[in-house]
């Protein structure tokens, strides 16, 4: 007869707490989506401690099998009795429908999570109509952020769900979406969408492509966000500095022509603006340790790279710093 699943035992053998668990995968799996879970900051109990023991200082074992979900959900629970493994180990339920209220629970406040049939429908509409992340949530009416849709559409999440069948919208819902974006785009590109609505649509509208460009050039020249911002017309620049969003990203190897020919009318637009009393007045705060590089730079909108070269006479070494700020 065919097994339905496994009850299993991981115990720390560092303090010899246990963890009782049951899957219809094999152990190696279930333990794979336990370290994973881990490493993306579960808050709970056993992932907590995986995080802090390590991986390698629990043993997992088979303790049981059953044949269907029910005897699987019983046996379950009475292991977790057996171990008390609730109060003095990391389970954080003594039942199966604690569970489940709980996750239901958490499914409703943590609306970034979805079901499995979501999931599914979201493949269909991305794969076989074609529709963009961003299409995809306005026809779905997602409130949700965008990263799990992107997850998903690219195979970083939910791996085991197939793309669906059919679908709950009517052709004209899905083309009504696709003629929003084609106008939404026309007025963008008249500069008469409203300033509230472009700001909100900037992050998720710019292309992985332009993301690269801009890492680009964070890595290879000295421009300035605000300088970059305008540039790519891209508002989330410090999270894209700090490593924040779009980790997925790679820089480009090679940047069009007439960007790197944008980029430098900016940087000399720039270099007209710093007047020689500004760096009068960064040459003296940075002598005197009034403040660091990172916030002068801040001060006189430019970047680090800019200051450090005034500070060690790299740029502006006949201009001498004031006496007083």
């Amino acid at each position: 007869m065919k097994i339905k699943g496994i009850v299993y035992k991981a115990t720390c053998i560092i303090n010899n707490k246990v963890y009782i668990g049951q899957t219809i995968k094999t152990l190696n799996e279930r333990k794979k989506g336990h370290m994973y879970a881990s490493h993306k900051k579960s808050h709970y109990k056993f992932h907590r401690a995986l995080r802090k023991y390590k991986s390698e200082n629990f043993k997992w074992e088979i303790i049981d099998t059953a044949n269907n979900y029910e005897d699987l959900n019983k046996k379950e629970e009475y292991y977790i009795k057996y171990y008390n493994s609730v109060d003095s180990g990391y389970n954080t339920f003594y039942t199966v429908s604690d569970r489940s209220f709980m996750q239901l629970d958490e499914y409703r406040k943590h609306k970034t999570k979805l079901r499995d049939n979501e999931a599914s429908i979201i493949k269909y509409l991305y794969n076989k109509e074609k529709l963009t992340i961003t299409e995809i949530m306005r026809l779905m009416n997602f409130d949700k952020s965008w990263k799990p849709v992107h997850n998903i559409v690219h195979d970083l999440s939910y791996t085991w769900v197939k793309e669906a069948v059919q679908i709950p919208y009517t052709r004209e819902e899905i083309e009504k979406v696709k003629q929003e974006s084609i106008e939404i785009q026309n007025i963008k590109n008249n500069n008469k969408l409203p300033q509230a609505v472009e700001s909100k649509m900037k992050i998720s509208t710019t292309s992985d492509e332009t993301i690269s460009y801009i890492l680009w050039f964070l890595e290879n020249i000295d421009m300035t966000s605000p300088e970059l911002k305008e540039l790519f017309n891209y508002s989330a620049m410090s999270k894209l500095r700090n490593g924040k969003t779009r980790t997925w990203v790679k820089p480009a190897k090679i940047v069009p022509i007439d960007i790197l020919q944008k980029a430098s009318q900016l940087r000399e637009k720039r270099k007209s603006i710093v007047l020689e009393n500004k760096v009068k007045d960064i040459k003296y705060i940075m002598n005197n340790k009034l403040m660091n590089q990172s916030q002068c730079a801040r001060k006189f909108n430019v970047s680090q790279a800019f200051i450090w070269k005034v500070i060690n006479n790299q740029t502006f070494d006949y201009v001498l710093p004031n006496d007083c700020y």
